[in-house]
């Protein structure tokens, strides 16, 4: 007779369609920053594009860290060099 292990933690929950919807919107959102880049990269200079692509993808992460409580630990490195 075969013996089960009982688990002494709770099986934590996961939300597969929260998941697959962000997983979805990030897709997208990288395709329309590479199209706007594409778009852009005649007209504007490089490094006007550069920054003001990791200007808006700061303003995501920010807002995460914000509502997850970690502004602005949540930016710190702990090894520097």
């Amino acid at each position: 007779m075969a013996r089960y292990a009982v688990r002494s933690e709770p099986i934590p929950v996961t939300n597969e369609s929260l998941g697959v919807t962000l997983r979805i919107l990030s897709t997208l959102a990288f395709a329309a920053m590479a199209a706007f880049v594409k778009a852009l990269g005649d007209a504007v200079p490089l490094g006007q594009v550069v920054f003001f692509r990791s200007a808006v993808a700061l303003l995501p992460l920010v807002a995460f860290l914000w509502w997850r409580g970690d502004w602005p630990r949540g930016l710190a490195t702990r090894h520097p060099l």
